[in-house]
């Protein structure tokens, strides 16, 4: 029986058709309905091309469920919401999708010569709808008055947003990122965000400006009586700020650790700072804050007794025409990362076992995180825009552009981790609170190519995971690995990630030319491309199978009989491989 063949546009005249006829529209023929509806569409297509241009602008209600990754590689993250608010603080070790602390909120209090002063939370209006069991609730205060509109602007790793209210003297905008430079997992894998408010002043007169920061102590637990929560004031030659720990937790507890919120300072800036809000009774604390900061623009004198809520404050005279920029930096250094905490999966006893982060060996605690991204940070801006120019410059289309960096944040959400001997991981995704499907699942990562164009130590690292102790003797490669690494292995050979895995170490040479490390790894290459055909494995015998004569290591994934899968593969392998070889 012949195939039916049908193009789009016959498609399009044949459903056309059918609807003009079903809806008996009067005198509306099938042709015409194919004809208009055709046009629609196409003409869908390139308003829709047309509103993709790259970087993305977004405004109004599009501002609501944006949550842009600011963190290193590998190093956790906490989300920038579209209204410019910090929301999915993922810097724990795990996922955690929906959680913020209680307050973690900037304010800006500007005064245009002797006018009277203006405050507001440094955020665009909350949007509707207002979605829990106490609708708007108490956090972060949402009586206080915000700013009226906001364009956010995406095009990762930077993260830019003009805000916009008519009763505020001064024009204010935040850029955001974390540093991101391919071939330097190292400097893209810092557990520092960079928030940079410039404001301009467009007046005659000279203008007071202040952005005060504040920010819950978020290192604790559900349990109280280990809620001994500490802020306290450091300064150095790098950077300004507060140090937020918890004495109460064990040193082995996954929460244990600490975090910072610091600022960079300049010559004519004055810095304030509170350790804590005023201790009040209810819901008063806030208030207390904001009567202090409205009225001045300063924190003034530390309050005693008061909670965990730190605030730190910068202020700057600006001249007329002119800017400033009130840079802030938030860093983190959480240790303990364990198999049970994250939700991957261990060898039998090793659930609580810690294998660490990688950067929590190049740096002792958040404090000196920052002040290395502190002292640093004009080669780390400098590097992480110059890829970034590289990339808003390219001739692809900006909707390619769009999907390729969005998808780039992955990298620096909890999908992917490095472990505290520097070895890459990634689950197939997240959770809510756990990560989903452990394992550097190869019948999953065998399709991404990220990792070996931008982070090649990355996609080694994979590499080592995939032909090291998760192939077994018969040359099977199994697509999950436990970890610690090295002492029990998990699931089967998939077909796809097996061969996957081949076509990587392929494409890891062809990149780098590295001779020496395809010879180191060509042993087992050629062994877990010899499964596919020796006894014990896939097809011994190149006939067709049936699920009965698969052996209990070698089961395809999606079903499909294990010779259809690898043959065109294999040989396409082979040719290249032999041709290297001579």
């Amino acid at each position: 029986m012949d195939k039916l063949k049908l193009d789009r546009r016959s498609f399009l005249r044949h459903a056309a058709g059918v609807v003009g006829a079903a809806t008996q529209a009067g005198q509306w023929s099938a042709a015409g309905a194919s004809e208009s509806y055709e046009a629609s569409i196409e003409q869908s297509d390139i308003r829709i091309a047309e509103q993709i241009l790259y970087p993305r602008k977004f405004h109004g209600r599009q501002l609501k469920m944006i949550s842009f990754s600011l963190g290193g590689v590998a190093a956790g993250s906490i989300g920038l919401g579209g209204r410019g608010q910090l929301c999915n603080w993922e810097i724990f070790n795990r996922p955690n999708k929906g959680f913020r602390p209680p307050y973690a909120f900037p304010s800006i209090w500007a005064q245009a010569g002797s006018q009277t002063p203006v405050a507001r939370v440094l955020e665009s209006r909350i949007l509707p709808p207002y979605e829990g069991q106490d609708g708007l609730g108490s956090e972060n205060v949402p009586g206080l008055s915000r700013l009226e509109s906001a364009v956010f602007t995406g095009g990762y790793p930077f993260a830019h947003i003009e805000f916009e209210d008519k009763s505020l003297p001064v024009k204010v905008e935040l850029e955001a990122f974390s540093p991101f430079i391919p071939h330097q997992p190292d400097d893209s894998g810092l557990p520092v965000a960079i928030l940079r408010y410039r404001v301009t002043n467009p007046n005659r007169a000279v203008a007071k400006v202040s952005i005060a920061f504040s920010i819950d102590n978020p290192v604790k637990t559900g349990d109280r009586s280990s809620d001994k929560r500490v802020n306290a004031y450091r300064s150095s030659l790098d950077a300004t700020g507060l140090y937020m720990s918890n004495p109460g937790l064990a040193p082995d507890n996954p929460m244990a650790g600490g975090f910072v919120l610091a600022a960079l300072t300049s010559a004519g800036t004055r810095i304030s700072y509170w350790e804590g809000w005023p201790r009040g009774r209810w819901w008063n604390a806030p208030l207390l804050f904001w009567d202090q900061f409205s009225k001045s623009g300063e924190t003034g004198a530390q309050p005693e007794p008061h909670d965990s809520v730190g605030v730190l404050c910068l202020q700057a005279t600006i001249s007329p025409g002119k800017s400033e920029a009130f840079p802030f930096l938030l860093g983190w250094h959480f240790p303990n990362r364990t198999p049970e905490w994250c939700g991957w999966s261990a060898p039998p006893g090793e659930e609580k076992t810690i294998i660490g982060n990688y950067y929590a060996t190049r740096f002792k605690d958040a404090w000196e995180a920052v002040e290395y991204a502190a002292r640093n940070i004009d080669s780390l801006e400098a590097q992480t825009t110059k890829f970034a120019g590289a990339f808003r410059d390219s001739t692809v289309p900006g909707e390619v552009k769009d999907a390729a960096s969005a998808n780039l944040s992955t990298l620096a959400t909890t999908t992917c981790f490095r472990t505290a001997d520097g070895e890459f991981h990634g689950f197939e995704g997240s959770d809510d609170t756990r990560g989903c499907c452990f394992g550097n699942c190869t019948h999953v990562w065998n399709y991404e190519t990220a990792t070996a164009f931008l982070f090649p130590s990355f996609a080694r690292s994979l590499r080592r995971s995939a032909f090291g102790y998760s192939m077994d003797d018969a040359g099977a490669i199994h697509f999950r690995q436990l970890l610690p690494d090295g002492k029990a292995r998990s699931g089967f050979a998939a077909a796809d990630g097996q061969m996957g895995q081949i076509i990587h170490a392929w494409l890891d040479w062809k990149l780098s030319g590295d001779d020496t490390w395809l010879r180191n790894i060509w042993p087992r290459v050629k062994k877990a491309l010899e499964f596919a055909w020796v006894r014990g494995g896939w097809d011994a015998s190149n006939s067709t199978l049936t699920g009965k004569d698969l052996s209990s290591n070698s089961i395809c994934a999606n079903g499909y009989p294990p010779h259809m899968m690898w043959s065109s593969t294999a040989l396409i392998l082979c040719a290249g491989f032999i041709t290297w070889a001579r």
